[in-house]
């Protein structure tokens, strides 16, 4: 096992003017395997694309929910739909069922620090989920069925991220640990 070389601490560790009360200190570290998993320690927490993608997996799960209750994830049913043998543009085609389902399909952009987590190209996806109000032929009122209810952001959907990002924390740490116990 190797040691850390040069490791200090400053003769004055309480704040002072200089540093803005903030108390200081530093380490020189000439130990490369210590310093290169620091580095991919920081590298790993850096990029939330982790978390991220993981809160994907729980939104396409909240969709598949809510097309499998017919509700809104809040547990308020869907109107039912009028009239026998109606064509039921939300479920006829399947098209917006298997994109919003699916983590990946459902993902239109993810970044290091972002998700966009949704449904393009089809016609009738933003009005079957926010309904619509138009007289005439072809499509009339369509009353609103939320599959993607995630505009207001209730505490089970922000509690579940929270809980996604600090359990990725967590196994970032833990590999860490794990990293620095085999030096």
């Amino acid at each position: 096992m190797s040691t850390v070389k040069n490791a200090h601490l400053p003769k004055n560790t309480g704040p002072s003017a200089r540093n803005n009360g903030v108390w200081a200190f530093s380490i020189n570290a000439t130990h490369l395997p210590l310093v290169k998993a620091l580095h991919n320690m920081g590298d790993a927490l850096a990029s939330a694309k982790v978390p991220l993608e993981r809160y994907a997996d729980f939104l396409a799960f909240k969709a598949r929910e809510a097309f499998a209750t017919e509700s809104s994830n809040s547990g308020e049913p869907w109107p039912p739909r009028r009239g026998e043998g109606s064509r039921a543009l939300l479920v006829l085609s399947g098209k917006i069922k298997g994109v919003v389902t699916s983590p990946t399909k459902g993902t239109i952009k993810i970044t290091d620090k972002q998700l966009i987590f949704g449904i393009r190209g089809h016609r009738y996806a933003v009005a079957q989920n926010f309904g619509r109000k138009k007289k005439g032929y072809p499509i009339s009122n369509i009353p609103p069925r939320p599959f993607l209810d995630f505009n207001d952001l209730d505490d089970s959907l922000r509690g579940k991220f929270v809980e996604i990002v600090s359990d990725w924390q967590t196994e970032a740490i833990t590999r860490a640990e794990r990293r620095f116990a085999a030096m």
